[in-house]
C-alpha cells in the first residue's frame, strides 16, 4: 500500500524555521515496514491547492495522510475537502471531530526504531532558512534528541542518539544543534549522552543548545555543558503574572546568572495575555528583562486545548478559537486588542515610561 504524507503549513506567508521531527519518524517507520511511502512537505513548499492535488495525483497513492497539529488546523480543514478520503496524523485526539489516524506503534525497544527519514524532506533548504533567532551568526537545525510523548515514556539510549547525530552530521553538515527536550530532566542520561558524543570525537564539531528547567539547572551541569560546547539554554516561557511569585523570579534570576557565569547564553521567552494580568505585572516583567539584557518582545499567550490556561478561560467554540489564534491572536485580558498589541510594542522597545502610563484594565 503506497502512502503519501502531506505536511500542512502553519501559514502561507512564511516558511517554517524547522522541519517536523515526528513526521520524519513516522515516514521512517512506514519505510522500515516495507511500505512504499512519499512525502510532500507543503509546510515548506506551500503549493496552492490545485498544484498540490495534481502533485499528489501523480504519485497515485493508496492512502493519504495529512500531517499537522493545532497550528496547522486551518490548512488541515482545507486539505480534507480536497482529499475527502485522507486521514489526519499528528493532531491531538478528541479536540475536534477529525478522521484521526494513529501514529505508528513503536517497538518495545526504542533503539529498534530507524533514524528519522530526513531524505524525504528538503533538509538543506531548511538549514538555509533556519537561523536560530538568538544566535544570528550561525545556522541551525531544530533537532529533538528523544521521542515526544506520543511514543510513551521510553527513550532511545544515549548511544543510539549519539549514533543518529553522527549520521546526521556526516550526511548534512549542520553547525548548530537544538535539543528541544529538557536536558535537565534526567541528568544521568544527559551526562551519558555527552560522554557518548565525546567518545565519537563529536564535541566541538558543532555548537548546541537545549531546553532546561530553571528548577533543575545547577553549576556542575552548566560546567559540563560548557565543556561540551553548549552555546545557549532555553529556559522556556515566563509570564508577566509570574513576577508576583518571588520564588519563581529568584530561580529565574539564578538560572540566568549561572548560565552567564558559565558563558552560556540564557533564553527566557516573555509572555503576556493572562486574564489576570495587571499593569504592574507588565512593569515588573519589563524591568526584569531589561536588567538582565534579555529579549523584551513578548508573545501573547496562546490558550490551546490541553493547556491550563485553556481550561481556565473555558472556551466553548473550540474550532473558532483555534482558527482565531492561528490567524491572529486570542485576547483574554481586560485590555482591548489594540491596547494589547500596543503593550507588546512598548515592551519590545523597552519603553518603561510609556508602559507606566498604560491604563489599568
Amino acid at each position: 500500500m503506497k502512502t503519501v504524507f502531506i505536511s500542512a503549513p502553519t501559514r502561507l506567508s512564511e516558511r517554517p524555521l524547522a522541519w517536523s521531527h515526528d513526521l520524519t519518524v513516522e515516514l521512517a517507520v512506514e519505510e522500515q515496514r516495507g511500505h512504499p511511502v512519499g512525502c510532500i512537505d507543503n509546510a515548506f513548499y506551500r503549493l496552492d491547492l490545485e498544484v498540490l492535488k495534481n502533485s499528489v495525483g501523480k504519485l497515485e497513492p493508496d492512502r493519504i495522510l495529512i500531517y499537522g497539529g493545532l497550528r496547522e488546523y486551518k490548512f488541515i480543514r482545507e486539505y480534507l475537502v480536497a482529499f475527502p478520503d485522507a486521514k489526519v496524523m499528528g493532531f491531538p485526539k478528541g479536540v475536534l471531530d477529525l478522521p484521526i489516524e494513529d501514529g505508528a506503534i513503536p517497538p518495545e525497544e526504542p533503539d529498534d526504531l530507524p533514524y528519522p527519514a530526513w531524505n524525504f524532506i528538503p533538509i538543506e533548504d531548511y538549514f538555509a532558512n533556519s537561523p536560530l533567532p538568538y544566535t544570528a551568526e550561525t545556522m541551525a537545525a531544530e533537532r529533538r534528541a528523544v521521542f515526544k510523548g506520543q511514543w510513551g515514556e521510553a527513550e532511545q539510549s544515549p548511544d543510539h542518539v549519539a549514533d543518529a547525530l553522527r549520521y546526521l552530521k556526516l550526511h548534512h553538515n549542520f553547525g548548530l544543534l537544538f535539543f528541544e527536550d529538557d536536558l535537565t530532566k534526567s541528568k544521568s542520561r544527559t551526562y551519558k549522552l555527552l560522554e557518548e558524543l565525546d567518545e565519537r570525537d563529536m564535541i566541538g564539531l558543532f555548537g548546541w543548545g537545549c531546553k532546561a528547567d530553571i528548577r533543575n539547572i545547577d553549576r556542575d551541569l552548566l560546567k559540563t555543558f560548557r565543556e561540551a560546547r553548549c552555546a545557549f539554554i532555553d529556559f522556556g516561557e515566563l509570564d508577566a503574572i509570574d513576577t508576583r511569585d518571588e520564588a519563581t523570579m529568584e530561580r529565574a534570576q539564578a538560572a540566568i546568572s549561572s548560565s552567564r557565569a558559565a558563558e552560556i547564553y540564557p533564553i527566557i521567552k516573555p509572555t503576556i495575555g493572562h486574564p489576570e494580568t495587571e499593569q504592574e505585572d507588565l512593569m515588573a516583567m519589563l524591568k526584569f528583562l531589561k536588567s538582565n539584557k534579555l529579549e523584551t518582545r513578548s508573545e501573547i499567550l496562546e490558550p490551546y486545548p490541553g493547556t491550563p490556561l485553556f481550561e481556565k478561560v473555558k472556551v466553548e467554540d473550540v474550532e473558532k478559537h483555534i482558527l482565531q489564534i492561528n490567524e491572529s491572536f486570542a485576547n483574554f485580558t481586560r485590555w482591548t486588542d489594540e491596547e494589547l498589541l500596543g503593550i507588546v510594542e512598548l515592551m519590545a522597545r523597552g519603553d518603561l515610561e510609556r508602559l507606566e502610563k498604560v491604563r489599568e484594565p
